[in-house]
């Protein structure tokens, strides 16, 4: 996705008169402000908390297709890994991401809990990959008969304290 918003960024500009330095310079600091203004937020303290507890007792992994910046918006410290979709590294479902963590945690794919908001990618995709899925989705209300389903998730968490019933 980033490479597309640089190719847009690009043309839209091109089309208003950059040109050289001044076009990679324009670009680049648009893209610098869309990425910070993206994480321009912070995570809840009650979410921080429960980050904290669980990384006392699980080794955290973030899988993501996005680009937040955990650092900038205080979650990075309770991962030990962070893998991002890219290029080199296919978004979920596909199983790249999955299979980088499987091999940096160095434990049982079936021991592996992937928590996630997505039916198709999260879910899915954790499942092909051999790990066990949970499904929680925040910023809707959790209906599954609602949402595309491919294969169901081993279980469903409306609040995210209930992952500390995993440890």
């Amino acid at each position: 996705m980033g490479d597309l918003r640089r190719i847009i960024l690009t043309k839209g500009l091109e089309e208003s008169g950059y040109r050289g330095k001044v076009l990679a310079d324009a670009i680049q600091t648009c893209f610098d402000w869309f990425y910070f203004e993206r994480s321009n937020f912070k995570v809840g303290e009650n979410q921080c908390k429960l980050l904290a507890k669980l990384a006392e007792h699980l080794p955290l992994v973030a899988i993501t297709n996005g680009n937040v910046n955990t650092q900038q918006i205080g979650i990075d410290d309770y991962f030990q890994r962070t893998f991002k979709a890219s290029r080199k590294s296919p978004m979920k479902p596909h199983a790249h991401m999955f299979d980088q963590a499987a091999a940096y945690l160095n434990m049982s794919r079936s021991s592996i809990l992937h928590v996630g908001d997505n039916l198709e990618k999260d879910v899915w995709g954790a499942t092909n990959a051999g790990f066990s899925s949970a499904w929680h989705a925040c910023d809707r209300p959790m209906k599954i008969d609602k949402e595309p389903v491919q294969v169901l998730p081993n279980v469903e968490i409306h609040q995210l304290d209930e992952l500390l019933e995993f440890i």
